[in-house]
């Protein structure tokens, strides 16, 4: 019944719910891999309207990792707002979540920074999607004292990072 590839085991399968495992299904005919993108998630596909409206126009760069994995994000999404506003339906994956991100960004909006998530978003095992953060990209110069104060900031949640020109990389720690 999944479009789960053939290398996911049984007992993994057997993790997802039902309703996880058919958004998935529905999912397949939609998910395109990141050499085969950018699109757009179609009005179709089987997420909630709320999730499709916040994407809507929004580039999808394709997957990278591989099934649960539907989508990634590099450009501007409000994903705070819509894990405070659907927290049942929708969560941030990985060490300090929602408040880590949430106190970093404010901190970078009181230091006059913008930053960007790149995001992978997954189908969790309970149906509901998962947001990985993969890297914080800045459109603004970041001074040596910003950058190690966003380095403390992740490595002090267990995560390993490292500074590319304008952008902190997450290596571990998701």
């Amino acid at each position: 019944m999944s479009s789960a590839p053939s290398y996911i085991s049984k007992e993994e399968l057997d993790r997802f719910t039902p309703e996880a495992l058919s958004i998935l299904e529905g999912l397949g005919e939609h998910v395109r891999g990141f050499h085969d993108g950018p699109y757009l998630l179609p009005k179709d596909s089987p997420l909630p309207d709320w999730f499709l409206s916040a994407v809507d126009g929004v580039k999808n760069q394709g997957v990278e990792t591989e099934w649960p994995q539907f989508a990634r994000y590099w450009d501007p999404v409000d994903w705070l707002c819509l894990v405070r506003d659907h927290p049942d339906h929708i969560r941030f994956r990985g060490p300090g979540g929602q408040d880590l991100l949430s106190g970093l960004i404010q901190w970078c909006v009181a230091e006059g920074l913008t930053p960007v998530f790149d995001v992978a978003l997954y189908i969790d095992e309970d149906a509901a999607i998962a947001i990985e953060l993969w890297t914080l990209v800045f459109d603004d110069r970041v001074a040596p004292i910003q950058q190690s104060r966003i380095h403390v900031t992740f490595t002090s949640h267990g995560y390993t990072g490292y500074w590319f020109g304008g952008s902190y990389q997450l290596t571990s720690g998701w």
